[in-house]
């Protein structure tokens, strides 16, 4: 997977385009939480067919789970 960067209310994000899977979704919510879709500084979105990663560390964690 491809890691990408963007912005969020102006606070800097990571991005990955995965295939995103029920699997996959129940992960990240029991993993981070619920998306924070509205939510400034959300740890963590789903938009654009991209999850979007505030933190590093998340994203690490993501991509060990799921870069196979």
């Amino acid at each position: 997977m491809e890691i990408t960067e963007g912005t969020v209310y102006g606070i800097p994000y990571k991005l990955v385009c995965p295939r995103i899977s029920l699997d996959m979704s129940e992960w990240l919510v029991k993993q981070f939480g619920i998306e924070g879709l509205d939510t400034i500084q959300a740890r963590w979105y789903y938009r654009d067919f991209h999850v979007w990663f505030r933190d590093e560390e998340d994203l690490t964690l993501f991509m060990l789970r799921w870069n196979s």
